[in-house]
């Protein structure tokens, strides 16, 4: 059975909706407590890495100001929603440590750290990630877009993946801003296609900073 495409852009019109109705909720009755609460666990429960995206004391340029995507997908088909995090990179400095992570649900509250083992820990400076199965074989894929080359890791099963983005056809002829993506069938033929949003034209070279008068 062919499984659907997924589509972020859908997705995030829900959560938009539903944060719209919240908010209507809360603020017809201000004296009355929300019916939920969050607490931060990351930490605890396994999700813990070094994020980057820029300078840590100054931004000079845009790029700098813009954070990672993330995706809460079951990559390995075990019922459970794992996380995969974007990560970015510094102008100014090298940061080998600054890679994607992969997170496994390990299905007590906790994750672990999968990244290496799948083959998703590339480094650069990302920008977003969706989730679709594009090849129609049962498991979850991911693109990931970066300012340059973006990546598409194909889910070769039980939560192991490749890039094969060049091998699909995405490379580029020149380095771009890649923002946001999404999967869907736009031409309804059964197979999800690739839709990824630009940004500007970026160069640090050719880009005049604040203080350059």
């Amino acid at each position: 059975m062919q499984k659907p495409a997924v589509s972020k852009g859908s997705a995030a019109g829900w959560l938009a909706v539903a944060a719209a109705g919240l908010s209507l909720a809360l603020y017809a009755a201000p004296d009355s407590a929300a019916p939920f609460n969050f607490e931060e666990v990351a930490r605890e429960a396994g999700i813990d890495h070094f994020t980057v995206y820029g300078n840590q004391q100054t931004n000079r340029y845009l790029l700098e100001t813009t954070g990672s995507g993330a995706a809460l997908v079951d990559v390995d088909g075990d019922g459970w929603l794992d996380v995969f995090l974007v990560n970015g990179a510094r102008l100014d400095e090298d940061t080998p440590e600054a890679v994607s992570r992969l997170y496994r649900n390990r299905r007590d509250g906790t994750f672990e750290d999968v990244t290496e083992a799948a083959g998703v820990g590339r480094a650069g400076w990302g920008q977003g990630v969706c989730a679709g199965d594009y090849d129609n074989d049962g498991d979850t894929d991911l693109a990931v877009t970066y300012w340059g080359p973006n990546s598409l890791f194909q889910n070769r099963g039980a939560g192991v993946f490749e890039d094969v983005a060049a091998a699909a056809g995405l490379a580029q002829n020149r380095r771009r801003w890649n923002s946001g993506c999404a999967f869907l069938d736009y031409d309804r033929d059964g197979h999800a296609d690739l839709f990824v949003a630009n940004y500007i034209d970026f160069e640090p070279d050719s880009t005049p900073t604040p203080d350059s008068g």
